[in-house]
């Protein structure tokens, strides 16, 4: 297939499209980011999703796009900032489809919108985002719905993943990783909940096996690697991969969350936007989503959980230099 891929630089979309290319699809990237070294031989078209003449030149042809782009980070990124990214620029790129009659969307949300969780959720649990992020990502979601019911022989399939790791990327994970190594980790809390991971490799394989499903209509599917682990195995594992050994202690979170709080507020005084208390919070929530409906459409990932975090182990190790 001819498949556009927005955000095609990013982590994600980096993987994605040498996956396709290396399938025999015929791949364009358009991105607001320079080419990085890995895209020098795709049909790379540096734009921004908000500008719709761009968007018009760059699916000239297209039969399928993957829509990645997104603005994501929740710190620095204001609430107009994602509004206007995710929902505005998703349904840019919506109506340009339309002019150029594409008929295909993958969808790249997140189990953001689903808010606060108390328990395994799937793609059944009624959306209800806390977050600008959450908020913006929902709102671009319902716009991709529309879009899918107004014309005929349309096919939406919107994946909803869980925190995405893996080499090359210096999100959660890497930072867990990191400060093991430097022995900087300090375990708050128990680490009894369930925090559910995806592994780039796991990811792009369920993206390509849901662009092979021929299916109209609006699909959505959430995506976790399994089993499903607590933060501490997590952590465990992490100590195992760096040859250490784990600490035998825990902080109760209360009092160390007093604490953090109060230099939130200090820090807050000089400007600067960053929330420890946020971090602790988020550290010892449980999120556990739930991805068996993709799997029952025979879906099989490439590896575990626990094989993903060994293997981003394994990076950080080799790469630990540069990496520091």
């Amino acid at each position: 297939m001819n498949v556009l891929v927005t955000g095609g630089a990013g982590f994600i979309g980096s993987y994605l499209c040498r996956a396709l290319h290396d399938l025999g699809h015929s791949v364009r990237v358009a991105d607001c980011a320079k080419r990085n070294g890995g895209l020098l031989t795709f049909d790379y078209r540096n734009l921004n999703i908000l500008e719709k003449q761009g968007l018009k030149e760059a699916m000239r042809g297209v039969e399928l796009v993957i829509h990645l782009a997104a603005k994501h980070k929740y710190f620095g990124v204001s609430e107009k900032e994602f509004f206007t990214v995710n929902e505005i620029g998703t349904r840019n790129i919506l109506e340009v489809m339309s002019e150029a009659d594409i008929r295909k969307i993958i969808f790249f949300s997140t189990v953001a919108v689903y808010g606060e969780t108390n328990g395994p959720t799937d793609e059944n649990k009624e959306p209800k985002p806390n977050t600008p992020y959450g908020l913006s990502k929902l709102a671009a979601e319902n716009w991709v719905k529309k879009w899918a019911l107004e014309g005929m022989d349309r096919s939406a399939i919107i994946l909803r993943p869980t925190v995405i790791f893996g080499p090359k990327n210096k999100g959660n994970i890497y930072r867990l990783i990191r400060q093991i190594y430097h022995r900087i980790y300090i375990p708050i809390g128990k680490g009894n909940n369930i925090k559910s991971i995806a592994y780039i490799e796991n990811v792009v394989k369920a993206t390509i096996f849901l662009l092979n499903l021929e299916m109209e209509g609006i699909h959505i599917f959430n995506y976790s690697d399994e089993p499903h682990m607590e933060y501490r195995e997590i952590v465990d594992i992490i100590y195992s991969g760096l040859t250490r050994k784990p600490p035998a202690y825990c902080l109760p979170v209360s009092p160390i969350l007093r604490v953090a709080n109060l230099l939130d507020w200090i820090i807050s005084k000089a400007g600067i936007r960053f929330s420890l208390g946020t971090t602790i919070l988020k550290m010892n929530k449980p999120t556990f989503y739930k991805s068996d409906k993709i799997r029952k459409f025979g879906f099989s990932p490439v590896c575990s959980s626990k094989e993903g975090l060994e293997k981003m182990v394994k990076w950080f190790i080799e790469n630990k230099k540069q990496e520091s």
